[in-house]
């Protein structure tokens, strides 16, 4: 929105800097600065430090961390630090190209051909949404993550990386329960009148965002973990390193069937903790070893399927067109089976939701 603010449609990146630099754009003001005191660091950090350089508490900024940076396969760029564009490496892309940052300011308008009618739309899909059990109760009350116990009950919640679709933990890992123990306030996306965002808080890394229902699914059950803080903790440092959640559990996943069938030995993780479904202890270690590329993380952040492919076991590679699928096994949603396969880029729930017709029964 603060790009179509300052008065552009898109941007498009050509090349590579031949050092780290950032965009900053203030309406018809476009440059490229040096980025090179906020390479190497993590997201907040990136985000304050430019913030207070261009001296404006309302620029927008979108950035990577270091798994951009480092070029992981499913790094992703965070908007205003935990909405990520996690799907598909594009922060891996913004870091091939040295480009740490995109600072916006727009102070224009956006004309609308009637605004008369254009409002009189608005207003009337408002009330719909609010009158909605969903959109105006669910979703505000528990986030996106309301969906744990509905996907789980009717069978097709992933658990231990889809050898099983119901996870016996569910409700310890639910939106109720993220509510009830971490949720601070509501925090909606630009302008949307629902509000499902999450500002959390817990003890040993304070005030965050999330998670996310997928997020909270592919560092939890489809890990066989059932420890709500171990999760809430993951997701953070995820958005602090710029990391895709989705991706970043279907890799721990395979590694963990893979390595549970005898594929990977323990000699190949070293004294690393073992990646055994449940083990707690994979999470925050392996999250941070994958960022830096450091000892067997350096294969962990080639992904799910090359990881697969290292080891001889592409078929316990849960995703397709080589991207890792989401929260929703397709055994139990024929419909959205299809959506994974026929969708252009893969394991990707957002461009064809089928899930929605087929389990909550909406067109």
């Amino acid at each position: 929105a603060e790009l179509k603010f300052a008065g552009w449609d898109a941007i498009i990146f050509e090349g590579k800097a031949d050092h780290p630099v950032y965009l900053y754009i203030n309406d018809d003001q476009v440059e490229l600065r040096d980025a090179s005191h906020v390479w190497g660091k993590v997201v907040s950090e990136t985000e304050k430090i430019l913030t207070e350089e261009v001296g404006d508490k309302r620029v927008q900024i979108a950035s990577i961390g270091p798994a951009g940076e480092n070029l992981i396969r499913f790094a992703a760029v965070m908007n205003n630090g935990h909405r990520a564009a996690g799907r598909g490496g594009v922060g891996a892309v913004m870091g091939s190209k040295n480009l740490k940052a995109i600072v916006v300011r727009g102070h224009k308008r956006v004309e609308v051909a009637d605004r008369q009618k254009f409002t009189s739309v608005v207003k009337e899909k408002i009330e719909k949404l609010k009158k909605d059990p969903v959109a105006g109760g669910g979703l505000p009350k528990y986030g996106t993550a309301v969906l744990v116990n509905i996907i789980n009950s009717n069978g097709l919640y992933p658990t231990r990386n889809f050898q099983e679709s119901q996870f016996e933990y569910a409700e310890e890992q639910s939106g109720e329960a993220l509510a009830a123990k971490y949720l601070k306030r509501n925090k909606p996306c630009y302008a949307c009148p629902i509000g499902c965002g999450r500002v959390t808080h817990h003890p040993a890394i304070g005030e965050t965002e999330g998670p996310e229902y997928e997020s909270i699914w592919a560092l939890g059950a489809n890990l066989g973990i059932n420890d709500l803080a171990s999760i809430v903790i993951a997701n953070h440092l995820c958005d602090e390193y710029g990391l895709d959640t989705i991706s970043t559990g279907g890799t721990l996943a395979t590694a963990m069937e893979l390595y549970e069938r005898g594929l990977i030995k323990p000699e190949d993780i070293g004294d690393a903790p073992p990646l055994r479904f449940g083990n707690t202890e994979v999470l925050h270690y392996y999250i941070e070893k994958l960022t830096f590329r450091e000892g067997f993380g350096d294969k962990l952040a080639e992904g799910g399927y090359r990881l697969a492919e290292m080891y001889n076991g592409v078929e316990y590679f849960m995703g397709a067109k080589k991207l890792e699928l989401p929260a929703y096994d397709p055994r139990g949603a024929e419909g959205h089976g299809l959506a994974y396969a026929t969708n252009n880029r893969g394991g990707c729930h957002i461009k064809n939701y089928m899930i929605s017709p087929e389990i909550l029964g909406y067109p």
